[in-house]
C-alpha cells in the first residue's frame, strides 16, 4: 500500500509537471509569463511612475535606421529624466544586411522593425516610422531623395512632430556629406526641414484639418561624435551639451547606459550584442536652433524650459486660475515623490489622490473656460 506521505509527494510532483507544462506549451490555458522588463513591474516601475509625476518633458530622436539611435540617451531621458521620449526612424532597415537568416528587403524590414520595438520595451522609448523605403547604401543625400518621395517623407515627419509635440527634437544626424550613408545625410537634412515645417500651419493643412495643430518645438540638436571611426565635423569641442548616460540609477540598480545596451543587443540581426558596461559614457550634443534665445554654457537638455506641470499654462493664455490649480497639483507631486518609499508605498497614497482631485478639478475648470471662449489648451 503505499503510504499517505507518498500520495502527497506524487500528487504535488504531479502538480508540478502540470504548472511547467502549462509554461512551455504553447496551449498553456491560464498561465502566463510577463515579457515586460524588470524595469516595468512591481517596486522599479512603481517607483518611476512616482518620479514621473509633474514632469512634462518631451524628446524626439531622429535617424535613418533601426540601430542609428542613441539608445544610451533614449533610457537617460526615458528611464532617469522620465520625459516622454520616442524615436523615428525614417525606414524599417529593410535594405541592410541580415547575420541570422536569409530574409532580405521586406522580410528583414519585418525583422528589424521587431527588433527595434523589443529595443525601445527596454529603454522605455516610443517608436516611429516614415514610409521612406530603406534600398541599400546610398553615396549621398541627392541620389537618397531622387529616390524617395520627398514630400511624403516629410510629412510623416511633420506628422509625428505635431501629433508627439517633443519640446527638444535631436537629430542623429547633420545632413551634410560628413553623414557618410545617404540616408544619414537626408534624414539629417530632413529632420531640419521638418522642425520649421511643423510649426507653419500653411505646410500641410490637411493635418490641420484632420485634427493636428502646428506645433513649435523649443530647441533643436545634433549629435556630435568623437573617435576615428565618427563624422569628421561633429568632434567634442564643437559640442554644446554632455549628457552622462552612464550615470547609476538606484532605483533600477544599474546604469541607463546598461539599459541601452540591453536594447542594442535586440538587433540580431545587425550583430549589434554589446557588453553592458559600467562607468560614465558620454551622449554629446550640439544646439543648431533654439526658440528661447541665445543659451551659453548649458548644462541641461532642458535649459530655459519649464518642464513642470505650471509650464502647462503658458500654453493656455497664462490665465492665473489655471497656472494656480496647475501649482497645486505640482505642489502635490514634489510631495509624494519627496515622501515616496518603496517600503512602504501606501504612505503616499493620500498625497496623490489629493494631486488628483486638484487635476480633475482644473480639468473642470478648463472647460468652462474654453465654453466661456477665454481661451484654452492649443
Amino acid at each position: 500500500m503505499i503510504s499517505i506521505q507518498i500520495r502527497k509527494s506524487l500528487s504535488f510532483a504531479l502538480v508540478l509537471l502540470i504548472i511547467i507544462a502549462c509554461q512551455v506549451s504553447p496551449g498553456g490555458f491560464t498561465l502566463r509569463a510577463d515579457t515586460r522588463p524588470a524595469e516595468d513591474r512591481g517596486a522599479m516601475a512603481l517607483g518611476q511612475a512616482i518620479k514621473r509625476l509633474g514632469v512634462i518633458g518631451s524628446v524626439l530622436h531622429t535617424g535613418a535606421h533601426p540601430d542609428d539611435e542613441d539608445s544610451g540617451l533614449l533610457a537617460y531621458l526615458a528611464r532617469g529624466r522620465q520625459v516622454r521620449t520616442a524615436y523615428l526612424s525614417l525606414t524599417r532597415g529593410d535594405g541592410g544586411q541580415n547575420v541570422i537568416g536569409p530574409e532580405l528587403y521586406e522580410p528583414l524590414g519585418v525583422i528589424r522593425t521587431d527588433e527595434l520595438l523589443a529595443a525601445r520595451k527596454l529603454d522605455g522609448a516610443q517608436q516611429f516610422f516614415s514610409r521612406a523605403f530603406d534600398f541599400g547604401f546610398s553615396k549621398s543625400r541627392t541620389e537618397t531623395l531622387s529616390k524617395w518621395d520627398r514630400e511624403a517623407v516629410l510629412a510623416d515627419m511633420v506628422r509625428v512632430i505635431r501629433t508627439f509635440r517633443p519640446l527638444v527634437i535631436v537629430a542623429g544626424f547633420s545632413g551634410t556629406p560628413n553623414d557618410g550613408h545617404g540616408h544619414h545625410q537626408a534624414s539629417g537634412l530632413l529632420t531640419q526641414e521638418a522642425y520649421r515645417a511643423a510649426a507653419d500651419p500653411g505646410r500641410f493643412p490637411e493635418q490641420t484639418q484632420q485634427g493636428l495643430r502646428a506645433w513649435q518645438t523649443k530647441k533643436l540638436y545634433v549629435r556630435s561624435f568623437d573617435g576615428a571611426a565618427s563624422p569628421r565635423e561633429f568632434l567634442p569641442s564643437l559640442s554644446t551639451l554632455s549628457i552622462n548616460t552612464g550615470e547609476f540609477d538606484p532605483v533600477l540598480g544599474c546604469s541607463y547606459y546598461e539599459i541601452a545596451a540591453r536594447g542594442r543587443s535586440q538587433h540580431r540581426s545587425q550583430d549589434q550584442g554589446t557588453i553592458e558596461a559600467r562607468g560614465p559614457r558620454f551622449s554629446r550634443l550640439r544646439l543648431i536652433d533654439s526658440k528661447l534665445g541665445p543659451i551659453k554654457n548649458e548644462k541641461d537638455i532642458f535649459e530655459d524650459i519649464d518642464t513642470s506641470i505650471v509650464g502647462i499654462a503658458d500654453y493656455a493664455g497664462h490665465d492665473e486660475r489655471l497656472r494656480q490649480k496647475l501649482g497645486e497639483a505640482q505642489a502635490a507631486a514634489n510631495e509624494a515623490k519627496e515622501k515616496y518609499n518603496s517600503l512602504h508605498p501606501n504612505l503616499v497614497s493620500p498625497i496623490i489622490e489629493r494631486g488628483l482631485k486638484v487635476l480633475r478639478d482644473t480639468r473642470a475648470m478648463l472647460d468652462a473656460i474654453n465654453k466661456a471662449g477665454v481661451g484654452g489648451l492649443s
